[in-house]
């Protein structure tokens, strides 16, 4: 089972939308993948990668912190959609796995 956590202090994520909204975004993703390589003990490639699951016109977003037990820390830009905890519970590393693999295969196709 997952355990999903919010952003560490420091990092909450503050967007200027009338600005241009996704280098915001991408920067927010930078700094939380940083912090995240810096403060876990997990050596898996899969550190700071993002997990989504569709939820109503968009989706939740969560990053991986830790592998073994498997941690996720939410994200919380965009719309900021939260799974409910019904949906989050049964995430295995292997469903990150895949999600990861399809997202990089897409963005080599374009």
């Amino acid at each position: 089972m997952a355990k999903i956590y919010a952003p560490p202090a420091g990092l909450e994520y503050n967007c200027d939308y009338s600005k241009d909204w996704q280098k915001q975004e991408n920067k927010y993703l930078d700094k939380l993948r940083k912090y995240c390589k810096q403060h876990t003990d997990s050596k898996s490639a899969l550190v700071g990668e993002t997990f989504r699951i569709p939820m109503a016109d968009s989706y939740a977003l969560y990053m991986v912190f830790r592998t073994k037990p498997l941690e996720l820390i939410h994200v919380p830009t965009g719309d900021a959609w939260d799974a409910p905890d019904y949906q989050t519970r049964g995430i295995r590393l292997q469903d990150i796995k895949e999600q990861v693999e399809f997202d990089k295969y897409i963005e080599s196709c374009n």
